[in-house]
């Protein structure tokens, strides 16, 4: 059963994101620019195992536009047969949203858009048996969720069911309560715990990040984050309308707090109200050798069904829910096996309680704390060792160093945190969501979704 990243990929847009009307009617812009980023990633992965040009438009016509009907076919073909011109701006490592952009198939920036703009609140009551504890959180997007996946075999007739399988096995091996909460997701939103799980596994591999561990002067320490989903792969608009907060309750309590996608059980950014906060970054070396996302996904699921590793956004939701502080949080997440290298930027509740952990599979590569009394008074993390130079490509890291000098100690608040996340390119295109939150008081959440307007880097 062969199933490529842009079909893991375009089930992951259709199953987890509400997008577009029916396929009837004329292609949605939204529709549109994710095909336009999934053939994008495809060639990228392509180029990497040294396809030709002849090879790479064949690849594309089977993989993905055979799998279309319609006029989402044809555009699908025309995206292929753009491919030199995407392997050459791919070489000169242009990202795949600016790349989509310049095609014309994906919208710029716009200068009109509020922002950053409150996201909405939900409650998963875990007193309810896991199948049953999504279903009042996910009724805001019930309808649009049916919609898309009305059209889901429109889309890929022939590889749904394919797909379908390889989730329902991949389901298998996760662990409770997740397997159950995923059920019941899938009863929610009318689809199959297979594709649901294919969901799941997409956000595993695909984030851009920007995360920050900052003192204050009084002692007082914040936790500040930009989450920037996918290489530009067209799902950054649906997206930012299926993100919320999520109170996870207990007998009335919140016991934790996640920022979500609607159908994401996991947490990829966490806060234990006085206790600690936790946020996933993807891993990425800095010579720019970025593994094609097929490379990432086989990974991903050897990992879970023959090594047995943890899926990180589920051993971040345990950890949240059992550990109470930050001492034995940083200890958990600094040692157990994970599916994937990450960074895990943490922090607490009292001074000098922040760092970056930089992850490999089964354990830590290097933990990177604050040291005030040596001047490090916050650390940074995007995408790259910090050790290391970043690529030139792909700099968040020099302008966010740069806004947290210029702000120093004394005037690191929510307020000034927000501004350093706001600064461009630390926000781009991609950012879904940003938050800060000061694990110290359960007051301190504060949590947008984000539109960069123009002008605004890619």
């Amino acid at each position: 059963m062969r199933v490529s990243a842009g079909q893991v990929f375009l089930v992951v847009f259709a199953a987890a994101c509400a997008c577009a009307a029916a396929l009837s009617g004329p292609i949605s812009p939204q529709l549109e620019c994710a095909l336009c980023g999934l053939a994008v990633n495809e060639i990228e992965g392509l180029l990497e195992e040294n396809k030709t040009s002849a090879q790479i438009i064949q690849a594309l016509q089977d993989d993905i536009c055979s799998h279309l009907s319609g006029e989402l076919q044809t555009l699908c073909d025309q995206v292929a047969e753009l491919e030199p011109i995407i392997a050459e701006k791919l070489i000169n490592h242009e990202k795949a949203s600016a790349i989509c952009i310049e095609v014309k198939l994906c919208e710029g920036p716009r200068s009109d858009r509020p922002d950053p703009i409150a996201m909405p609140k939900r409650i998963v009551n875990l007193d309810l048996p896991p199948d049953q504890r999504w279903i009042e959180p996910l009724q805001p997007f019930i309808s649009t969720f049916n919609e898309i996946l009305s059209v889901l075999d429109k889309l890929l007739p022939a590889t749904t069911p394919k797909l379908d399988a390889l989730g329902t096995l991949i389901a298998g091996f996760l662990g409770q309560p997740y397997q159950d909460e995923m059920k019941g997701v899938a009863k929610a939103l009318n689809t199959s715990l297979g594709i649901i799980a294919i969901a799941n596994l997409g956000y595993e591999v695909t984030a851009f990040c920007t995360s920050i561990v900052a003192q204050a002067t009084d002692g007082s320490v914040y936790h500040a984050r930009n989450l920037d989903f996918g290489e530009g792969m067209g799902f950054t608009d649906i997206l930012r309308n299926m993100t919320f907060e999520v109170d996870f309750q207990s007998g009335g309590k919140t016991q934790y707090s996640c920022v979500t996608y609607a159908s994401f059980v996991g947490c990829l950014t966490g806060v234990r109200p006085s206790g600690w906060a936790v946020t996933v970054n993807t891993r990425f070396p800095p010579d720019g050798e970025h593994k094609p996302l097929k490379q990432l996904w086989r990974e991903l699921v050897e990992a879970i069904t023959v090594k047995g590793s943890q899926v990180n956004s589920q051993l971040i939701r345990d950890t949240l829910g059992n550990t109470a502080t930050f001492s034995d949080a940083k200890a958990t997440l600094t040692n157990h096996p994970l599916i994937a290298q990450v960074y895990l930027t943490i922090s607490g509740a009292a001074p000098g309680e922040g760092c970056v952990i930089t992850r490999n599979m089964t354990g830590a590569d290097d933990v990177w704390c604050i040291d005030v009394p040596n001047g490090r008074w916050y650390v940074l993390e995007t995408n790259y060792d910090h050790w290391k130079p970043v690529p030139w490509y792909d700099d968040r890291r020099t302008p966010a160093q740069a806004a947290l000098n210029a702000t120093g100690p004394d005037h690191a608040n929510p307020d000034t945190l927000l501004a350093v996340l706001s600064t461009k390119p630390v926000l781009n295109l991609m950012t879904t969501y940003s938050i800060v939150a000061q694990p110290k008081t359960a007051d301190v959440f504060n949590h947008y979704v984000r539109y960069c307007n123009d002008p605004c880097p890619d």
